[in-house]
């Protein structure tokens, strides 16, 4: 089954959901775009060959024949775009952070319930980064029982444009897909989150830009966790120790090392959706929701389910604030209505 797709937003992120499309063009048309700055519109029509051009998405919605939004717009301006999109009956499609706060996330997951579309959110980490390998090989047992979770990300990055001006920095771009990678793999939910934060002068924003998370998963599993986007050493390492083994996740493999001490990985995985294979890791969480609207079952990365990572996030930025651990809220599975969790 073919989908007819419209973009909400053409800045810079598009081009990874516009280049995902056309990679898989036997599944999905981007018939229509829409985006304030008119010469963005023009541009993504003539390098994608959209037909339909808008300069709102009211315009687009009243005068374009599709059935899925992809939304790529700034994370502040989201929700009311989501709550059109329902109210028009369109499936949504959103890019991450799905908000800026577990607040405006439960309102969006709700208002998509209620009008009856389903919502998904591009945690394409799952699959650019190699948690999906990761959570394969965790589930069928190589590593046994995981006991712990070590993550470094470090980088020099400096933004541009409506980013720099959020309250919210590193966390909220680069962490959220570390969050959700962690809680996935494991298949677990958060017990307590304790985060410590601060900003460098070296980075030209308003949010944070160094951090360490530790998390103390419900299977046992603790995760600690540092980020940094005013290092100019660049690396990005997750550990995942097991009682059977250790494996190691690089953005283009995967390695298995055991208890022997050889040096080399015992087994070794490639990630294809790594490097060139971007757009395609966005289209992967993309296609999960054209399978749910086909089956009629929710899809794994629904907004539902994106709350428990917001929760995650939250959590953090909560601890930086009070300077002790706290305990993420507990979402319910029911209903976006939140369980009372300890603080």
């Amino acid at each position: 089954m073919k989908h007819q797709l419209a973009i909400v937003g053409c800045g810079g992120v598009s081009s990874m959901h516009l280049d995902g499309a056309l990679r898989h063009n036997d599944r999905v048309q981007i018939v229509a775009a829409c985006d304030p700055d008119t010469a963005r519109v023009e541009q993504a029509q003539q390098q994608y060959g959209i037909a339909h051009g808008f300069a709102s998405l009211e315009e687009m919605i009243a005068e374009a024949e599709w059935d899925v939004a992809l939304v790529c717009t700034p994370t502040s301006v989201r929700e009311p775009v989501v709550a059109m999109l329902a109210a028009a009956g369109k499936h949504i499609f959103v890019e991450k952070p799905l908000a800026s706060s577990l607040e405006e996330g439960m309102r969006m997951v709700q208002v998509c319930e209620s009008a009856g579309v389903l919502l998904a959110v591009d945690q394409n980490f799952r699959y650019h980064f190699p948690f999906h390998i990761a959570k394969k090989q965790i589930a069928a047992g190589l590593l046994g029982p995981i006991t712990a979770i070590h993550h470094q990300h470090l980088c020099f990055r400096q933004d541009r444009g409506w980013r720099i001006h959020e309250k919210r920095h590193t966390l909220e771009i680069m962490g959220v897909h570390w969050l959700d990678g962690f809680r996935w793999i494991l298949d677990s939910d958060a017990q307590t989150v304790s985060a410590r934060m601060r900003h460098s002068n070296a980075i030209d924003c308003a949010g944070e830009t160094d951090l360490c998370v530790q998390i103390a998963f419900e299977n046992g599993t603790v995760a600690s966790y540092a980020d940094s986007f005013s290092s100019h050493v660049t690396r990005c390492e997750t550990l995942i120790i097991g009682e059977r083994g250790t494996l190691r996740l690089e953005y283009d493999n995967a390695a298995f090392f055991d208890h022997s001490g050889e040096p080399q990985p015992l087994q070794r995985w490639g990630n294809s959706y790594a490097g060139e294979g971007k757009p395609d890791s966005a289209f992967e969480c993309l296609n999960q929701l054209l399978q749910s609207i086909e089956s009629d079952e929710p899809p794994d990365n629904s907004g539902r389910d994106n709350l428990k990572t917001l929760a995650l996030m939250e959590a953090a930025y909560q601890s930086q604030e009070l300077g002790t651990t706290v305990s993420p809220q507990v979402i319910d599975p029911q209903s976006v209505a939140l369980q009372e969790g300890a603080r």
